[in-house]
């Protein structure tokens, strides 16, 4: 039975920026090439197609990256997008995080490369860590971390599990209290 459910969402600001700035780079650049005289430049109407198609794709990948992701609690387990299922029994620490928060363990997670695939948590400071979950969720160096939590979501729930690659999620999410209050909720 599913206890929680949730599609991860792109706001339209983001598919905006998506699109213009490739468009703008490369049609605008077009345009002022041409207005310059190189006469190697793109035309303007080859960097109208070009600006377009390239929009459309950056666009499309923020889209299709975001918008298919969802979130569900069942009665075993906890889906992450079109990640592996981790059974409820295997996590070991929740709560939710938000706001300052919420940007301090992002940035964190994010300042170091491969946050989104995995990090060796050992790299991370022992305080910073030690505040976002309890420093007995993390003292092993061959845990991992993934983030599934977008810039533009104000809420997420920072999830510590007992096995596996990955080791701690933070993962975003609409309604974190509601994300957390499913996965605590035992049998």
């Amino acid at each position: 039975m599913t206890r929680y459910e949730e599609r991860h969402w792109v706001p339209t600001w983001v598919l905006a920026l998506s699109f213009l700035v490739p468009f703008a780079v490369i049609f605008g650049g077009a345009l002022i090439a041409n207005a310059l005289g190189a006469g190697d430049a793109l035309s303007p109407a080859l960097g109208l197609v070009y600006g377009l198609v390239f929009g459309i794709a950056g666009g499309a990948f923020m889209w299709f990256n975001h918008a298919r992701r969802v979130i569900k609690v069942t009665d075993d387990t906890l889906q992450i997008g079109s990640r592996p299922p981790i059974p409820l029994a295997q996590i070991t620490g929740v709560r939710e995080v938000s706001g300052a928060e919420l940007r301090h363990v992002r940035g964190n997670l994010s300042s170091i490369d491969g946050a989104e695939v995995g990090l060796p948590l050992a790299a991370l400071d022992p305080g910073v860590a030690g505040a976002a979950v309890g420093g007995a969720m993390i003292g092993d160096r061959h845990r991992r971390a993934g983030m599934v939590s977008p810039p533009w979501m104000h809420s997420a729930a920072l999830i510590a599990t007992s096995t596996g690659d990955t080791r701690l999620w933070l993962v975003g999410s609409r309604h974190g209290d509601e994300l957390v209050a499913a996965l605590e909720r035992r049998g």
